[in-house]
């Protein structure tokens, strides 16, 4: 058990507490006073959990990487039980077995088997200190009637912040392996960006990877701020950064964050990664600038960080715009044609597409539709370019007809349209007629949000791991007597024949949440 301190204590030599200054999810952070007087932050953090692991990794990258707009690391020391810090040499050890030369960190077990056998119980580490973080800034600008820190200001803590996050990322770094590398941060947000005299510098270096570190199989950061290549794909890229100061520039502008207020966890993941954020409180010339920063596909964004931070001040201040048109908001990764599928469009009669929900693979996409019972429903869209032919009318007709099974998403309607949005469902099918070959299939079901891709996400963004046993059991349960009445042979075709059916694409993004119960959707490849 990591050993709590007070002040006065000196958790290693040379270093006596003398402030408590805040207490995060996975430790706690102390103003204290170092050789010939210096004030110096200590951060403690227990190494009986996988963030203290990572905490070490990240120190092995950028404990030799100095820069002016970066919160120096002045030490750090392992401690063991009885709060005697381990020699170099041990410490040099363990951080060779966590870490190689490439940055390639090995698996969160290992690395806690290496803590165990160093006998390392606490990591605690001396940094810079700072006057305090830009979220208290602009909490203090709002206590005296402002909407946030103002503009020009603001500006100026940009630019130090995009200054630091492009040397970061700019593959630069000698980590003792044959080519230099960048680093990402990952995890920037106001809360660690320093003010330290006129400038800032970014701190809590406790995520930040190497873009070589392959093996992580984990997430963790901040959702409001986190880049969707994070959450959805674990890949921090070169551009990961410039989204979290682009959110950090929002709302240190604005006071508010880009979402609505009351919206969970995997709504702003999937906000995130839809491209759907609430930029409405900022100029259109800002607008444009965070749209293209905050673009959901990492090559849309600007090229370097600093660049967003130089078109921010041309917007800001009436000058000329550089944004190319391609950087604008783009129509779903799909094939299926955007003049069909836009907000307000009654896609087949009755049914009008309300709003974009998720993508759960690359030729579908799920809305939320009005349809003509007046209750909301989703409405799947398939794109079917590659293989107009694909879908089985018959077994469509068959799900359809299990619209009362309790673990099946029931389905109320079906449609299937040609390229310009026409119903070519009760014509024979003709691939040599481009009037008549399916293009688009539009599948209405009952409205669900989630789904258990989306659960795993949000386990492994709260819990570091899955779903629980004891939630996913019940769950595998639900979908066993789904796919048991999908397969059995009693379905009645044409009245005359009975047949089973194959639901052919389970996984986990087309078995749907309804409160606690699972339900097997998207029927399109039976």
């Amino acid at each position: 058990m990591a050993h709590e301190y007070k002040v006065g204590d000196e958790p290693v030599p040379g270093y006596k507490i003398a402030q408590f200054i805040g207490r995060g999810g996975f430790g706690e952070v102390w103003r204290a006073v170092g050789p010939g007087g210096t004030d110096v932050a200590l951060k403690a953090i227990a190494l009986d959990r996988k963030q203290g692991m990572k905490e070490f990794k990240s120190l092995r990258l950028v404990k030799r990487i100095h820069h002016p707009n970066l919160v120096p690391i002045l030490a750090f020391w392992l401690i063991d039980a009885s709060g005697t810090p381990l020699d170099d040499d041990s410490i040099d050890l363990l951080g060779s077995n966590i870490l190689d030369g490439k940055g390639v960190a090995a698996n969160a077990a290992t690395a806690t088997m290496q803590f165990n056998v160093a006998r390392a119980d606490q990591l605690i580490i001396a940094m810079g200190l700072g006057e305090k973080n830009l979220f208290d800034m602009m909490k203090d600008y709002q206590a005296q009637g402002q909407q946030g820190i103002p503009l020009d200001e603001l500006l100026d803590y940009m630019e130090g912040s995009a200054r630091a996050i492009d040397f970061l990322n700019t593959a630069r770094h000698d980590l003792g392996g044959e080519q230099p590398v960048a680093i990402q941060h990952c995890d920037i947000k106001p809360q660690n960006i320093m003010l330290v005299g006129d400038a800032v510098q970014v701190c809590d270096f406790g995520l930040a990877r190497s873009l070589t570190d392959v093996r992580t199989t984990s997430v963790a950061g901040s959702i409001a701020y986190g880049a969707p290549e994070l959450f959805w794909d674990n890949k921090p890229t070169h551009a990961t950064d410039q989204y979290s100061l682009a959110i950090t520039y929002y709302e240190l502008r604005t006071g508010q964050l880009p979402f609505g207020p009351d919206m969970a966890a995997i709504e702003v993941m999937q906000a995130h990664r839809d491209g759907k954020l609430d930029l409405k409180h900022v100029s259109d010339a800002e607008r444009a600038v965070l749209k293209r920063a905050t673009h959901p596909t990492p090559s849309g964004r600007f090229e370097r960080t600093i660049d967003m931070v130089k078109a921010l001040r041309r917007a800001t201040q009436g000058g000329p715009q550089t944004i190319p048109a391609d950087a604008t908001e783009r129509p779903p990764a799909t094939g299926i044609r955007s003049s069909i599928v836009q907000t307000g469009r009654e896609i087949v009669p009755g049914y009008t597409l309300l709003e974009h929900l998720f993508h759960p693979d690359v030729r579908t996409d799920v809305w939320s539709a009005s349809a003509p019972d007046g209750k909301p429903h989703s409405a799947w869209l398939y794109d079917l370019t590659a293989s107009p032919g694909a879908v089985d009318r018959e077994a469509l007709r068959l799900v359809q007809s299990l619209a009362d099974h309790p673990r099946l998403a029931r389905v109320s309607g079906w449609w299937l349209l040609n390229h310009a949005g026409r119903d070519v469902s009760g014509e024979p099918l003709n691939l040599a007629d481009d009037d008549a070959r399916p293009a688009t299939l539009v599948m209405a079901s009952e409205l669900t949000r989630t789904n258990l891709s989306h659960r795993v996400e949000e386990c492994r963004q709260f819990r570091g791991r899955g779903i629980p046993v004891e939630e996913l059991l019940p769950n595998m349960q639900h979908i066993a007597e789904a796919v048991d009445a999908l397969n059995d042979a009693t379905h009645s075709l044409r009245g005359s024949k009975w047949v089973s059916l194959i639901h052919t694409d389970l996984r986990p993004a087309n078995l749907l949440l309804f409160g606690n119960v699972v339900k097997v959707g998207n029927f399109a490849w039976c």
